[in-house]
């Protein structure tokens, strides 16, 4: 049974980039990591522009600096025209381990009509991540430290 939510008949063909991270640079996990986000992208029916799929290795979850990938993808997000409409990563931890700094994130990428996506979140299997990051960023509520 097709995904309602992200049926490519129900949508627009979305415009995807890809971002993958590895602490270690190990290149079998930034494969996997590309593969899963590929995977997802078809099956949701968009298309990932090859021009923007970005990988920062040997980079850590616990901050922004030295993510020379991620800093290109928000640059890119706040090009006119926009070069793609969503940003597909693996899982929450391979854009940061800091959950304010996804909240923030996702804000400043919501400014340029960017969303952020998780491969759980087009497979059907998960559909509560938005939620939770929803939820979660209530007790967030009146922390001020933008990104990009």
């Amino acid at each position: 049974m097709p995904n309602k939510k992200f049926d490519s008949k129900a949508k627009r063909n979305y415009l995807c980039s890809i971002y993958t991270r590895s602490a270690t640079g190990d290149k079998a996990s930034l494969e996997g990591q590309e593969m899963r986000c590929r995977t997802a992208v078809r099956q949701a029916g968009w298309t990932i522009v090859d021009a923007y799929v970005r990988c920062d290795a040997r980079a850590s979850g616990n901050s922004f600096s030295k993510r020379e990938g991620l800093e290109s993808l928000i640059a890119a997000a706040k090009m006119t025209p926009r070069p793609f409409d969503h940003i597909v990563v693996d899982e929450p931890s391979r854009l940061t381990r800091d959950l304010r700094q996804a909240i923030e994130l996702i804000d400043v990428l919501a400014q340029y009509k960017v969303k952020v996506y998780y491969v759980d979140e087009l497979v059907p299997k998960n559909k509560g991540l938005r939620l939770k990051l929803a939820l979660d960023k209530r007790q967030y509520k009146g922390m001020n430290n933008p990104i990009g």
